[in-house]
């Protein structure tokens, strides 16, 4: 199997994971960035379960497309000989019901039903994928990924794969006979062309500079308690060990994301680190380069070779 697209972590968690370890969080905002965690969690789940397939296939990861003014997104996507197989990941944990063509979490809350959201995204997709001479038939699934899933009264013959069943589906997938041929890359490129890299559906609370918590923070539990001791650092909170170096690059990445209009300067970032110039000019040579004059110099980031 070909990872055509990665999956990466989504700019709106990793902005969210940034606030709510330096910054007071609200309910809301605490809510919204555990269900995003928790998702993004499930979806590297299932990535390391399919990893292993040696069937020919083309995987592409968190795709955002749009048809028809609609923006639509898919968690993976696997083209195969014969099919486009399409994936809508769960990770929900404990007991549901399914009535009624309701979905509930126990003891009787509400919740949306997956099945529906997939009835509204597979239309898009092969209208799209017709829109530019892709007629490949599209199997999409629902995985439930998490152990802990329960789901009563669950119909049969359904897009639905439970936890128990995942097993079966992988071997079906890997004894298919697929050999990939040109069209299926050239619909594995048009997928890529056509990915939106902006999410309009990002929910991001207002933030400053100023109000944020500075420091460098834990590579294990992501809090802000780290004693450095030159080379490596050990978090006082969870005794996690790691290089002050990595943290350092952490934290400006952090900058990076959180104030991409900022220039990266030593006096910025060794302020955000709340480490001395001194400490951090070395990481930022060694990993970035120079821009600009003595008195006005910045750092970007380096060009991979």
């Amino acid at each position: 199997m070909i990872v055509y697209k990665k999956r990466e972590s989504p700019e709106e968690l990793q902005i969210l994971d940034d606030l709510v370890h330096r910054s007071q969080a609200d309910t809301k905002t605490l809510q919204h960035y555990r269900s995003l965690k928790s998702g993004y969690e499930g979806e590297m789940q299932f990535d390391r379960q399919i990893a292993n397939l040696d069937t020919e296939a083309y995987q592409l990861n968190d795709l955002l497309l749009k048809f028809n003014e609609t923006h639509f997104q898919i968690d993976s996507l696997l083209i195969t000989q014969e099919k486009i197989y399409v994936y809508e990941i769960k990770n929900y944990q404990g007991e549901f019901l399914y009535q009624a063509d309701q979905f509930y979490k126990l003891p009787k809350r509400d919740v949306i039903n997956p099945i529906h959201q997939l009835g509204r995204m597979i239309p898009l997709l092969t209208q799209l994928l017709r829109a530019h001479g892709f007629n490949l038939p599209i199997d999409a699934k629902i995985v439930f990924i998490h152990p802990e899933f329960t789901l009563f009264d669950a119909p049969m013959n359904t897009s639905m794969i439970l936890p128990t069943q995942l097993p079966h589906h992988l071997r079906m997938l890997n004894d298919l006979p697929s050999r990939l041929k040109s069209i299926h890359k050239r619909i594995a490129d048009k997928l890529l062309e056509l990915h939106i890299h902006d999410s309009p559906f990002k929910r991001v609370p207002r933030y400053s500079y100023e109000e944020l918590q500075k420091g460098v923070r834990c590579g294990g539990c992501g809090k802000i308690s780290l004693s450095i001791i030159k080379k490596y650092y050990v978090c006082s909170n969870c005794s996690h060990k790691g290089l002050t170096e990595e943290a350092i690059l952490d934290s400006i990445n952090e900058l990076l994301i959180l104030f991409p209009d900022k220039k990266i300067t030593t006096s910025l970032v060794g302020d955000w680190c709340s480490l001395s110039n001194t400490s951090v000019r070395g990481v930022l040579e060694k990993n970035f380069e120079k821009q600009g004059s003595n008195k006005g110099r910045y750092f970007i980031k380096r060009e991979k070779s």
